[in-house]
């Protein structure tokens, strides 16, 4: 199990979360798997990175979480 994860943020004109793509993951998909399929869409519904971690898959959800908190930090005139 590993928890280093890359992402690609994509946001719209208005800094709205507008994709989130895993670009790179070392998590077990039969660990990781649902997390990282929902955690993704709840982020875009939301806009937010601030979602639940998945039971069962915390340390993957946390490292998705914590990867596109980073992400987010970069776009210019988002406050997370």
């Amino acid at each position: 199990m590993g928890s280093e994860m890359i992402v690609r943020v994509t946001t719209d004109d208005s800094g709205a979360i507008a994709d989130v793509e895993i670009v790179q993951q070392s998590e077990t998909a039969e660990v990781a798997g649902e997390a990282l399929r929902k955690l993704p869409q709840q982020m875009i519904a939301l806009n937010t990175f601030d979602v639940d971690a998945v039971s069962g898959a915390s340390v993957s959800s946390k490292a998705l979480i914590q990867a596109v908190r980073d992400a987010l930090s970069q776009v210019p005139g988002r406050d997370s």
